[in-house]
């Protein structure tokens, strides 16, 4: 069954401790995260799911946004959390700004790098579109707790490098015939992470729906790297799920879930602590 793709349109603001009564609904490009204790960005979005129409079955749903440049700081994990009471994109302010709900968000992201990046809100999508949750939007956001651990996103630069949400969805099967209309669906990401003699960690993923899991980890640098992957319950408390397995310079493995988790990412370190390297992974996934 031929899915279908909508981009909803999308109200943007971004809020600003050190100006906690300014709205800033009207700029080009906002800060996202902490530059320092006084300086701290959040951004919110909302925007309507009404072109779905009732019988339709939620596929996938991904908000994406461009990074023009990032902070030193690391890691700079971004999560979209899920609002819980109305607000107004002209008249939001840091002071006024809504109650949203730590229980409910998307996968957290590791923003290190210039570049777009891609939230999972797929299930979040669904709750509004059951009508579990109110559309009230959501609030973009990092743990606030280290300097320079923010990036600089654009919010209106064209069509290009716009914000953009997209849903993709099926018709519900009415033949009788119990069939499924969900066909598999490939999800990937991919991302470079620097590491020295602490472990790094990739961007956190929700396994929750997956059916067959692999992260791919190449040794980008010049020194040898261990790797293993860690899985979590809540995104907060994280425990190894295998062994650690050594990585050479250009060398290249393959690592799959032991047990099943909500939550995935893969936790990185050099062997020897005196020295760095690069590792690029790659995380794809059946759904």
């Amino acid at each position: 069954m031929e899915s279908i793709i909508i981009r909803p349109q999308i109200q943007i603001v971004y809020i600003n401790r050190n100006n906690p009564s300014k709205n800033y609904h009207n700029v080009s490009a906002s800060c996202l995260g902490r530059y320092d204790l006084s300086h701290i960005y959040r951004i919110l979005i909302k925007f309507p799911i009404t072109a779905i129409p009732e019988d339709a079955i939620i596929i996938e749903a991904s908000f994406k946004m461009y990074v023009t440049a990032v902070g030193a700081g690391q890691p700079n994990e971004v999560t979209c959390y899920v609002i819980t009471e109305p607000w107004a994109v002209d008249t939001v302010t840091w002071s006024n700004q809504p109650l949203f709900s730590s229980e409910l968000s998307s996968g957290s992201i590791n923003i290190n790098k210039a570049g777009q990046y891609t939230f999972d809100i797929t299930e979040i999508v669904k709750k509004w579109y059951n009508h579990e949750l109110i559309n009230y939007g959501l609030i973009l956001k990092n743990d606030e707790i280290k300097d320079a651990t923010f990036a600089k996103v654009l919010i209106d630069s064209g069509k290009t490098f716009m914000p953009m949400v997209e849903v993709k969805y099926v018709m519900k099967c009415k033949c009788g015939c119990e069939c499924k209309a969900v066909p598999t669906e490939f999800v990937e990401a991919v991302e470079e992470i620097r590491v020295g003699d602490m472990y790094a960690y990739s961007s956190t993923m929700n396994t929750s729906l997956m059916k067959t899991i692999t992260y791919f980890i190449k040794n980008a640098g010049p020194h040898p790297v261990t790797a293993k992957l860690q899985i979590s319950p809540n995104r907060a408390d994280f425990i190894d799920d295998n062994g650690n397995v050594i990585i050479e310079p250009g060398g290249m493995t393959a690592i799959v879930p032991y047990c099943f988790a909500k939550f995935t990412r893969m936790a990185v370190r050099n062997v020897d602590t005196s020295e760095a390297s690069i590792v690029k992974i790659w995380y794809q996934a059946q759904k």
